[in-house]
């Protein structure tokens, strides 16, 4: 943790492949060397406040109000590279794996062993965030410019975002989770919190060595743990920096058959944003090397940034999921459960493999832009409208409370409380943090 002198803390469950098999989990459990931390830790006894869901308000034509992701931007990238030593590495921009095609039919081994929950939680703990900002910062240099921290209002993992919706949509969907909140300048920093950073998988699901029979990292990230992707947009007038975890990407990137439109949600001058970034990116080069850019400082660790890799264009951006035949047949395929994390990340394609005890016969592949997802994205627009209120009530609620304050929300049995921390630590060092304090702040 950081004590900072502008301020006086922060870290559920994890991210999708293991969650993506939309089968039934056997009860993973940590490793015997990553604690597990109760859900109230570091928190006073007492809830200071409940939050409600937002009154459910009809999207469409005749409301004249729907909530939109306009101004898709990439913003930076990276990966986590295994390695020895003091230190944590990432390499900047990186680059997700490559989507092999491999031919159906074949046999996966159920995945077993240890998993990342959270893999920034586990390598950089006390500073979750800070190589989502050290990215975006590298990003920004590469092209001779400076990214204006000022101007964001929150800056957040889908992982959280995907929580809230979940709470906002209730039923069995629903899990604890907490997500710790800070104040940074005009900007709310959602710092993810899980129990445990690592699981021991069961040997019941298939998504992880799904990925891995379907997908190949190249050059400098071969030893890649996992890559980040960090996105910038608008949502409904809520200006986000959104970081999320990338399955894979297409072999080559595209030229024009998946144009940017193919994101729901997106107006036409986010298309044309994002189809200009597009054609830029494509003409990145790999880089066959890494070079140590620097050493930043990460509480009692230290993140190494290494530069290397290759900008993916977003619409080259693949989810990955799995499902057995059985399930997929008796229709446990829960799109209003998924389409979110595509929408939320603003990732154009989907890609579903169908087997049975881990025998693949077929991978089903999607755009967000068919028919089939775009009837989904109106059932859910509902939802997604409620989300962006949900996040006002919950800016507005941290900007009353002021920079020193330290609020964590807890979800418990579908209720959503606020805590404050005991601790006044910062979850980012105080030179990233003043980069949230504009010049007219």
């Amino acid at each position: 943790m950081f004590n900072t002198n502008r301020s006086r803390s922060f870290y559920q469950r994890g991210r999708g492949r293991g969650q993506s098999n939309y089968s039934n989990r056997g009860p993973a459990t940590p490793p015997s060397n990553i604690p597990v931390r109760e859900l109230t830790e570091g928190l006073h006894p007492a809830p200071f406040r409940v939050l409600h869901v937002p009154a459910r308000v009809q999207t469409g034509a005749a409301s004249g109000d729907d909530v939109e992701f306009k101004n898709v931007q990439y913003v930076g990238s990276y990966n986590w590279i295994e390695g020895t030593g003091t230190g944590s590495t990432i390499i900047v921009p990186g680059s997700p794996p490559q989507w092999t095609e491999k031919p159906t039919p074949y046999d996966v081994p159920a995945d077993r062993g240890e998993v990342f929950v959270d893999q920034n939680g586990f390598r950089v703990p006390s500073a979750t965030l800070l190589p989502l900002m050290v990215a975006v910062d590298q990003h920004a240099e590469d092209q001779g410019k400076t990214f204006d921290w000022s101007f964001i209002d929150i800056v957040t993992d889908r992982n959280g975002l995907r929580k809230l919706m979940r709470w906002i949509r209730g039923g069995t969907d629903v899990r604890d989770f907490r997500i710790d909140l800070q104040l940074a300048g005009k900007t709310v920093l959602l710092n993810r919190w899980e129990k445990q950073t690592k699981e021991q998988m069961s040997g019941y699901t298939y998504g992880f060595n799904f990925e891995k029979a379907n997908t190949k990292h190249r050059g400098v990230c071969e030893k890649s743990t996992g890559h980040h992707r960090i996105v910038k947009y608008e949502f409904g007038g809520i200006k986000m920096v959104v970081r999320f975890e990338v399955d894979a990407c297409l072999q080559k990137p595209s030229t024009g058959r998946h144009k940017s439109k193919i994101l729901p949600h997106s107006s036409s001058s986010a298309d044309d944003a994002l189809d200009s970034i597009t054609a830029g990116l494509a003409n990145t080069t790999i880089s066959s090397s890494s070079t140590t850019s620097r050493i930043v400082p990460a509480g009692d660790r230290k993140l190494i940034v290494d530069k290397g890799g290759e900008v993916i264009p977003q619409d080259s951006v693949i989810e990955l999921g799995t499902i057995s035949q059985r399930r997929l047949t008796s229709g446990q395929l829960d799109w209003e459960e998924k389409l979110p994390q595509l929408l939320l990340s603003q990732t154009p394609l989907h890609y579903l493999g169908v087997h049975e005890r881990g025998r693949f016969m077929e991978v089903q592949k999607r755009q967000v832009s068919s028919s089939e997802l775009q009837g989904v994205k109106r059932r859910i627009d509902p939802v997604i409208k409620q989300l962006k209120s949900a996040l006002e009530d919950i800016k507005r609620m941290v900007t009353q409370h002021g920079e020193r304050a330290r609020l964590s929300l807890v979800c418990r049995n579908g209720r959503l409380e606020v805590f404050e921390r005991q601790s006044g630590d910062s979850c980012l060092p105080a030179e990233y943090l003043e980069k949230y304090v504009g010049s007219d702040s």
